[in-house]
């Protein structure tokens, strides 16, 4: 039997735009066409929540949906989302988000600003793994 899906509420969509500032959450992106992506899916009862959402353009959208995108990807871009949130806003956080040590390690990268070790962080485990 195939479940109905349920139109996202437009208080959640408008809290999702907010945190992305109406950007798809991949951070070099910068198409103004904006999909909502369940970060569960829908057929695996993922629900209609601002903490299962996250706008992607519908190029990236499409990346995602046929494997091109890793699920670590959308996750790291969601946690990207609430910490600048908390960060450069001061905006109390929606909702807890937790991500692997690879995840961790690129928001890190991320922050410092520097390119290169953004470029490395998803490739090199023994470079933080070693102390």
């Amino acid at each position: 039997m195939v479940s109905k899906r349920t139109a996202i509420p437009e208080k959640v969509k408008i809290a999702v735009l907010t945190e992305s500032g109406y950007m798809g959450a991949v951070p070099t992106c910068r198409c103004l066409l904006i999909e909502l992506h369940h970060i569960v899916p829908v057929k695996s009862d993922g629900k209609n929540e601002a903490s299962n959402l996250l706008p992607l353009c519908p190029n990236h959208h499409t990346l995602f949906e046929i494997g091109k995108i890793k699920q670590e990807s959308i996750e790291v871009w969601k946690t990207m989302l609430v910490v600048s949130g908390e960060l450069y806003f001061g905006l109390p956080p929606l909702y807890k988000v937790s991500l692997t040590d690879k995840g961790n390690r690129i928001i890190e990268a991320w922050f410092s600003g520097s390119r290169d070790q953004v470029r490395q962080a998803p490739n090199d485990i023994t470079l933080y793994n070693s102390e």
